[in-house]
């Protein structure tokens, strides 16, 4: 799958969240359109599918933060930036995007004096646009929002 399916003035757009987007709404209007059709309140099944989206979302960027291997890295973006290695180039390894190239070990360290500050950096585990879910976080997550949540 390619990371990015098209750019909208300089904007990308995530294949990945397109495609959960688009199953989403797949899913919820033929859930509302086969509720109605059998004398139920349509609704309900919006109301499940927003709950079941969020928490698969939330489970994917907590599962994939705890299980691939990026936790300890989450945990030194709080304590000591330094102690996080980026395996990328050089020429990746920009000031402006707040990256300090260490020539030394060939390795790129994130540098929160340049761009963002501290409490920034800490909270990055949260961010899921950047990138990071899993599937099968995403799926505990739906699952346990559908069976407890309604």
């Amino acid at each position: 799958m390619r990371p990015e399916l098209f750019r909208v003035f300089d904007i990308s757009a995530p294949a990945y969240f397109i495609l959960l987007l688009t199953g989403f709404l797949f899913a919820t209007a033929v859930g509302a359109i086969w509720a109605r059709r059998i004398g139920q309140d349509p609704d309900v099944v919006v109301d499940l599918g927003l709950a079941t989206l969020l928490s698969g979302v939330i489970g994917g960027r907590i599962l994939h933060v705890l299980a691939d291997g990026y936790f300890w890295d989450y945990v030194h973006l709080c304590t000591d930036p330094a102690a996080v290695d980026w395996k990328i180039d050089r020429s990746q390894c920009t000031e402006a995007m707040g990256r300090v190239w260490d020539a030394a070990k060939g390795v790129c360290h994130p540098n929160p004096q340049t761009t963002e500050d501290k409490i920034s950096l800490c909270f990055s585990w949260a961010k899921f646009w950047a990138g990071g879910l899993t599937y099968y976080g995403g799926f505990i997550g739906a699952s346990a929002a559908a069976l407890f949540g309604f």
